[in-house]
């Protein structure tokens, strides 16, 4: 028998252990024991991500931190479980609605990312002279209000306040506790490889409870990012903001499209300005700390020539569209490049290590192949086949045409 699919086994070091699929389903299936359980703190943790700017031909490198929160695995197993039901829930509330074709991210069956591209650039060329309109949903999830969300969990089960076990769920997602990763490894005495589970019931209370180490969600907005919940939280969140928008799309002729945070529009040359309140005026009536990002929304002008004179083209969803060539963004690009650099670098660099210690010193290629070349599977470059065949555009075969040659003049590079 399979497993279910909501469940996944991971094996990350927690302060619990992973459980089968089995034991899973007899504890989450348990509306009591969920409702009377005391969920871990996430562990909480910062991953760095490079952004990548060109400002008159001179590079920028910046820094941007990604926060990461890690459920427990029972705590993940329940979370993965309640999100599978209501994600079941959403999608019989907003069957046979305009949302269902509007609303895109974190469902599944109804294309990709790079499907919805060339749906949106499609729609572009039908309509010839157009305006379309990009933008961005600045911190969305630590921006989702805890009432509203609460009204709209409510509403998509069908019932007037929430049964326990899902309170319970909807508790530790709004005041969730976090404990920094490496406050937890320091006061556990952690230094290199951590166990599995990181401690014990008895260490967790004395060193990690006692230590005042938990911090615990006061703001009545804000849920954690990754974890198995938020993506479908996102949704029936955002169904009030998505049926005014689809009202108003339906008023002006328009294209309207949301891919979680980011939302696109589509319409007529002189729309733009109220398309723009409207969407302002609606977020303001889901909370009050959700806001669009201004620096981030892009307009696009197409006349029947394609992108007018000296503007910027559309970016969707990783890819852009400037009326004849639909291409993977370049900072995307760029990003898998270095990549590339990165990789052979650092397997020449163990490959003189081996060297040096008496080995052969060969460079292994094949792994090398298989992250960054034809092939290999589930890479970058097959990604980019992908999308040229979906897109039906040669412009995205040229970008990635000389992958080959390029990661051998890497491999011929002496190693500085």
């Amino acid at each position: 028998m399979s497993d279910p699919v909501w469940y996944r086994k991971k094996r990350y070091a927690h302060f619990d252990v992973p459980l089968s699929a089995d034991h899973a389903t007899a504890y989450v299936s348990n509306p009591e024991r969920v409702a009377k359980r005391s969920f871990y703190p996430f562990l909480a943790f910062d991953i760095k991500v490079r952004r990548y700017k060109s400002k008159k031909g001179v590079a920028e490198i910046k820094s941007k931190k990604r926060p990461i929160r890690m459920a427990s695995h029972v705590d993940g197993y329940i979370f993965s479980y309640y999100a599978w039901m209501l994600s079941k829930r959403y999608e019989s509330f907003i069957e046979d609605t305009p949302l269902q074709n509007c609303v895109l991210a974190y469902r599944s069956g109804i294309g990709s990312n790079i499907t919805f591209a060339k749906d949106a650039f499609s729609e572009v060329d039908r309509r010839g002279a157009c305006v379309a309109i990009a933008m961005d949903l600045e911190k969305f999830f630590d921006s989702l209000d805890h009432e509203h969300l609460k009204r709209q969990w409510c509403q998509v089960i069908g019932m007037d306040r929430l049964p326990p076990d899902h309170y319970a769920v909807f508790k530790a997602m709004t005041r969730y506790a976090r404990v920094d990763r490496e406050a937890a490894y320091a006061a556990l005495g952690i230094k290199d490889v951590p166990p599995k589970p990181l401690c014990t019931p008895s260490e967790f209370r004395t060193k990690i409870r006692a230590g005042r180490l938990i911090q615990v969600n006061a703001d009545d907005f804000g849920i954690p990012q990754g974890s198995p919940m938020s993506s479908v939280l996102s949704n029936i969140y955002m169904i009030p903001f998505d049926q005014e928008m689809v009202a108003l799309a339906h008023g002006l002729h328009g294209y309207y499209r949301r891919y979680c945070d980011d939302i696109l529009w589509i319409i007529e040359d002189g729309d733009q300005d109220t398309v723009q309140r409207a969407v302002e005026i609606a977020l303001t009536r889901i909370g009050s700390k959700i806001a669009v990002n201004q620096e981030k929304t892009i307009i696009s002008r197409f006349d029947f020539k394609g992108l007018s004179a000296g503007e910027k083209p559309l970016q969707y969803l990783g890819f852009t569209y400037d009326g004849y060539k639909r291409l993977i963004r370049s900072q995307t690009l760029s990003k898998f490049w270095r990549k590339v650099v990165y990789g052979v670098r650092a397997a020449k660099g163990r490959a003189n290590k081996s060297a040096k210690a008496g080995a052969s010193g060969d460079v292994f290629k094949r792994k090398l192949y298989r992250r960054f070349t034809h092939l290999g599977r589930n890479n970058f470059i097959s990604y980019a086949k992908r999308s040229f065949k979906t897109m039906e555009d040669e412009a995205i075969r040229s970008q990635v045409k000389d992958h080959w040659q390029r990661i051998q003049e890497e491999l011929g590079k002496p190693l500085k």
